[in-house]
Formats: C-alpha cells, sequence, structure tokens
C-alpha cells in the first residue's frame, strides 16, 4: 500500500484486492507484474474512496470481468504456476511424510505410496482451479475449500485403513528417513527463503516431537503439553507471517 497516503482503504476494497491478486495468481500471471498491478490497485482505490466513491463505481459492477480484464493485460508465467503448484506439493509431500514416521520407519502399500502423492496433486490442481472461479464469491470459495479438505481428509482415512490390510511392501528405515527429513528441511526452508513466506517449515514444528522420539532415546509418552505445544507454535507462526506479509504490503 502507498505510503503518500495517511488513508486505510475499507474493508470492502480490502476483500477486493486480495480477491483480485488470488485471482490473477491462480491464473499463472507473472509475479513482478502482479505485484506492480495490485500496488497501482490500491492506490487508485485509495484516491476513489476518499472522493467519497465505492468499490463499484471504480471498478466496475462485476468484479470477475475486471480481473479478467486485468489478467489478460498481464503475461503469463507459465515457469511461476509449476513452482506455486510444487511448493504445494512440497508442503502437502512434507505433512504426510512426517506423520507417517512411527519409531523412526516408514512402513506403506504400494497402494498408499501411489494414491496418497497423487491426493496430493489433485488437491492442489483443484484448489487452483476454486481460487479462480469462486475468487470473487467469498462464501463458496469458503465452502468449497472446506468441502475439497474434508473430502482429502476422508479419502486419505480410506486409503489407510486400506492399507493396512495389504503387504507392507514398501519400508523406509531410519537412515533413509534420516536423510529424507533433511532433505525435505533443507529444501522447505531453502523454499521459504526465496519467496519470504515460512509456513512451510510448519510441519516440521508441528512433529518436531515425533522426530525428536524417533532418533533418540527420548519418550514423550503421551504427555498433553507436548502434544500442545507444537500446536500452538504452529498458531503463533501462522499469526506471526500473516501480520509480517500484511506490514510488507503497507
Amino acid at each position: 500500500m502507498s505510503k503518500n497516503y495517511n488513508y486505510t482503504i475499507s474493508k470492502e476494497g480490502e476483500e477486493f484486492i486480495l480477491n483480485l491478486n488470488m485471482y490473477l495468481i491462480s491464473t499463472g500471471k507473472c509475479e513482478s507484474e502482479i505485484k506492480e498491478f495490485i500496488a497501482e490497485a490500491e492506490e487508485h482505490l485509495m484516491l476513489g474512496e476518499q472522493e467519497g466513491k465505492s468499490v463499484e463505481d471504480i471498478f466496475g459492477n462485476s468484479p470477475e470481468e475486471y480481473a479478467k480484464s486485468v489478467a489478460q493485460e498481464l503475461s503469463f508465467s507459465k515457469k511461476e504456476l509449476i513452482e506455486t503448484a510444487l511448493m504445494f506439493i512440497l508442503g502437502f509431500g512434507t505433512w504426510i511424510f512426517l506423520s507417517g514416521i512411527k519409531n523412526g520407519i516408514v512402513t506403506m502399500s504400494i497402494m498408499e505410496a501411489i494414491l496418497s502423492p497423487l491426493d496430493y496433486i489433485v488437491i492442489t490442481i483443484l484448489l487452483i482451479i476454486l481460487a479462480r472461479k469462486f475468487a470473487f464469491k467469498d462464501r463458496k470459495f469458503t465452502i468449497g475449500v472446506f468441502v475439497l479438505l474434508f473430502m482429502n481428509i476422508c479419502f486419505l482415512v480410506i486409503v489407510g485403513l486400506l492399507g493396512r490390510n495389504m503387504e507392507q511392501s514398501i519400508v523406509i528405515n531410519k537412515t533413509i528417513v534420516s536423510i529424507i527429513i533433511g532433505a525435505l528441511f533443507v529444501l522447505s526452508f531453502v523454499v521459504s527463503r526465496k519467496i519470504g513466506v515460512w509456513y512451510l517449515m510448519m510441519s516440521f514444528i508441528f512433529y518436531i516431537p515425533s522426530i525428536i522420539e524417533s532418533f533418540t532415546n527420548i519418550s514423550f509418552g503421551k504427555n498433553l503439553i507436548v502434544t500442545i505445544i507444537p500446536l500452538l507454535l504452529c498458531i503463533a507462526l501462522s499469526i506471526f507471517e500473516s501480520r509480517r506479509i500484511t506490514r510488507s504490503n503497507d
């Protein structure tokens, strides 16, 4: 947001800018062009609202049509779209891998090894489609995300239950598991530093007790505090990152 104006845009204006930004990102447009356009749109919005104009007065009655017209003017970046998709897959993949560690090893059936990663790829694609289709329909977008994530959880639970009754033909020992954890940590850290957002590190915070138990002689048992602390740290990280990103855009 421009610092030349001692004015805060309205809640309606903020929602419009956020939805516009989400839509443009979901279409795979060039990130630098999106940031430049959003900055100009915010300044234009502030000036208009200072004159008593509404969002509709400034950008038209159909935010979807306005967003589509803007998207047509910006250049497409296939590379950035692929990078965004890979970032989501990295985040989801890390969560599911860390959640599957028991006593330092990972065991799974061939069905689980195939369907679990495929599920997260499909979820990533569907989230992008949701963002494009319901970017300016907050209620429908929220419901869509909730339904999608609920279906994702149900699917993974079913796959997990079926997988238990199948031959655990894929067994990853402690040495390989520790190497994978280290590689995922380094990759997540590098990606987080590059994009300037640290949400990818959340899975390591959440599963740190099980990681410690798996590779040390420490046992936390069923200590409720050990379960709650990582969760609180994840919530704190989410709040901190949200505020930091908001401040960086001001």
